[in-house]
């Protein structure tokens, strides 16, 4: 809002050589077409107050069509809605699209979620992800990010375990609204949002969580990395861990092979790598900020 307390006139409008008027001049109003009592007038849109209500206040006078065929009608609707649904299918289309090519591409930290999804199906393979109970993510990768994207866009069971509740950000509802939307214009089931256990990841947990998971993963897990690593391996399931904090004052027993203390983040890495076994793998995932990757493929996988 803006408020005016004084002024002062240097030239009037109308006094500016060229200025265009300020008003245009009313055009003369066309007088109304007669009305269409059925559908043969199909260049003209339909009466959207007869469509809504079976009523127009123009009565005779109104240019639209009022329709009094219900299977016309019927069948105009229907028409309406189906190309409706074709454009919302391409624009989900397109932006699941779009969030497929970001894997191939260094990114920032706010989508570590998604690009950490995109690797561990290209790492695994979808159908030996979505295997079993599918995958059992530990901490969730930020409010369920990770889950969710493993669900929603690649379509992976998930199972977080995290005693926050998840949230789902702008850009998670526009690709749930997205995948919902695909999945009905192919006369497929709506996505499945991951399942949530709001518990900590213990020692006295993992026994009744890993049966019939496909895999056990972790981003940025914090006090949970090296209990993910044990617990996969003691199952003979992969999994892949990207650590993030070290706390070297909590976890004083995390020693390296000579026996030093792990202290950094590339100690923790190397320390990993170490209690993983002969398998482990690193890998770099294409976003900012800490993004190695720790993987081992399990008894029954390969690498």
């Amino acid at each position: 809002m803006l408020r005016v307390t004084s002024f002062t006139v240097l030239r009037r409008w109308s006094d500016a050589p060229g200025a265009p008027p300020l008003h245009s001049q009313p055009q003369p109003r066309a007088e109304a077409a007669a009305p269409s009592a059925d559908c043969s007038s199909a260049e003209r849109p339909l009466c959207k107050f007869w469509l809504n209500t079976g009523r127009c206040a123009a009565g005779d006078r109104c240019a639209a069509r009022h329709v009094r065929d219900k299977h016309a009608l019927a069948a105009w609707v229907g028409e309406r809605r189906a190309l409706r649904a074709a454009v919302r299918a391409a624009s989900a289309a397109q932006l699941l699209a779009d969030e497929e090519q970001l894997c191939g591409e260094a990114a920032a930290k706010s989508q570590r979620a998604d690009l950490f999804a995109a690797w561990l199906v290209r790492r695994f393979g979808a159908e030996a992800l979505r295997s079993g109970r599918g995958v059992l993510d530990v901490a969730g990768g930020g409010a369920g990010g990770l889950s969710f994207f493993l669900s929603v866009v690649h379509g992976v069971p998930c199972t977080v375990v995290d005693p926050r509740p998840p949230h789902l950000s702008r850009r998670q509802r526009r690709l749930l609204e997205a995948a919902t939307a695909a999945a009905a214009a192919a006369g497929a089931p709506p996505p499945c949002l991951p399942r949530h256990e709001p518990r900590m990841w213990e020692a006295g947990s993992w026994g009744e969580l890993l049966p019939g998971a496909s895999a056990v993963v972790g981003m940025h897990p914090d006090g949970a990395t090296d209990g993910i690593v044990q617990a996969a391996l003691a199952a003979g399931l992969p999994g892949a861990v990207v650590p993030c904090c070290v706390f070297p004052n909590l976890f004083t027993a995390r020693r390296l092979a000579g026996g030093a203390r792990v202290r950094s983040r590339e100690e923790l890495v190397a320390h990993l790598l170490e209690k993983a076994g002969a398998g482990a793998r690193l890998e770099l995932l294409p976003f900012e900020g800490a993004n190695a990757c720790v993987w081992w493929p399990g008894k029954t996988g390969d690498e």
